[in-house]
C-alpha cells in the first residue's frame, strides 16, 4: 500500500469488543439533580424542558396531573373559544351598524346640501377625512395587537 492511497477490500474491518449494555437514559449526577431542583424554584418553565431533555423525572406536581385534570383543561379551552365566538360576532354586529351609520351620515349630508355646493364639497372633504382617520387607526390598532379582534 503506497502513503495516501486508500485500504483495499481485503483489510478485514476491526471489531469492537463486546460492552455492556447500554442505558438509553443514564442516571443524573447528584450534582445535575441538585441543580434542576434550584432552577425548578427559581424558574420552573426552563427546568422542565431540561428535566425532558436529559431525562430526569419531573415535577412531582407535573407527576399528579391525571384524566380529570386534562378533561377540565379542555372543557376550559372549550369555553373560552366559545365565549371568544361570541364577543367576535357581537364585535362584528357592532362594526356593521358603525358602517351603516356612516354611510347614512354621508346620504344625509348629500341629500341636505346637494342644493349648496360652496356648503358640501368642504362638508364632504371633512367627512371623508373623518372616516379615513377613523378607519386607518382600526387598521393600525389591530395590526400591531391592541385592538379587540387582534387580527
Amino acid at each position: 500500500m503506497t502513503e495516501g492511497t486508500p485500504p483495499t477490500a481485503s483489510v478485514p474491518p476491526a471489531t469492537v469488543p463486546p460492552t455492556e449494555a447500554i442505558d438509553p437514559v443514564p442516571s443524573p449526577s447528584p450534582e445535575a439533580v441538585e441543580a434542576m431542583r434550584k432552577l425548578n424554584e427559581q424558574r420552573p418553565g426552563a427546568a422542565f424542558g431540561i428535566q425532558m431533555a436529559v431525562g430526569m423525572p419531573p415535577n412531582p406536581i407535573q407527576q399528579k396531573v391525571n384524566e380529570s385534570h386534562i378533561t377540565q383543561a379542555l372543557e376550559i379551552a372549550a369555553k373560552s373559544q366559545r365565549n371568544d365566538f361570541c364577543t367576535g360576532l357581537v364585535d362584528r354586529a357592532i362594526q356593521l351598524v358603525i358602517v351603516f351609520c356612516a354611510i347614512g351620515l354621508g346620504i344625509f349630508i348629500i341629500e341636505t346640501f346637494k342644493t349648496q355646493p360652496n356648503i358640501l364639497i368642504p362638508t364632504l372633504s371633512a367627512f371623508a377625512g373623518f372616516i379615513g382617520g377613523i378607519a386607518s387607526g382600526v387598521g393600525l390598532a389591530k395590526s400591531f395587537g391592541r385592538g379587540k379582534g387582534n387580527g
